[in-house]
């Protein structure tokens, strides 16, 4: 399905983006309305003047729970990978004599990162 792009409605007059929903499909104003958690029952007409003003009052995106999920996993295994090793996972071989060349610890400070 292709979408329309919709201006950002600081580059668009009032009556230019009243326009350009009432191109959009009943689809592509339901889904407009659906993201932003607006209702998506009523007619065309109506559809079209609550997109407008969502998007006259600048009605935020919702985000949904799988999405949010997904970002803060995403975020976790970020932060995860910048953590120093644990000692008692780093291999056999990787420990030496010289501490110059030990591997980096986590000594258990936690500094709140």
């Amino acid at each position: 399905m292709a979408t329309r792009v919709l201006k950002e409605p600081s580059t668009v007059n009032p009556e230019d983006l009243y326009e350009n929903f009432l191109q959009k499909s009943l689809g592509e104003l339901k889904d407009y309305l659906s993201l932003r958690g607006l209702s998506v029952t009523g007619k065309k007409r109506e559809l079209v003047t609550r997109a407008f003003s969502a998007s006259e009052c600048n009605v935020r995106v919702v985000v949904s729970d799988e999405e949010l999920r997904l970002r803060l996993t995403v975020e976790y295994q970020q932060r995860i990978k910048s953590l120093p090793r644990d000692p008692r996972h780093i291999a056999e071989d990787e420990w030496r004599n010289d501490m110059t060349t030990w591997p980096a610890l986590d000594l258990g400070n936690n500094r709140g990162t």
